[in-house]
């Protein structure tokens, strides 16, 4: 038996902004970051013993949940 193939797909979305001062200018960039963006799940670990009663069923999840983060960063 196989286990089924692996869809996870991620993204990023970035935005940088030039900020103009007297003095120095600096961006500032803001970040959204997702991994696993669909939700998808990956069961793993199929039992394969025949005399089990749970043959064939999924004992693990091997992609976890969708993971997002966002974050803001100041170059000076």
């Amino acid at each position: 038996m196989r286990t089924p193939p692996i869809y996870q797909e991620s993204m990023s979305l970035v935005k940088r902004i030039a900020v103009r001062t007297g003095e120095q200018p600096f961006n500032i960039e803001l970040r959204a970051e997702a991994s696993n963006i669909f939700n998808r799940t990956l069961f793993g670990g199929i039992n394969t013993n025949l005399t089990d009663p749970n043959f064939g069923r999924p004992t693990a999840v091997q992609i976890g949940p969708r993971f997002i983060q966002m974050t803001i960063k100041v170059n000076f």
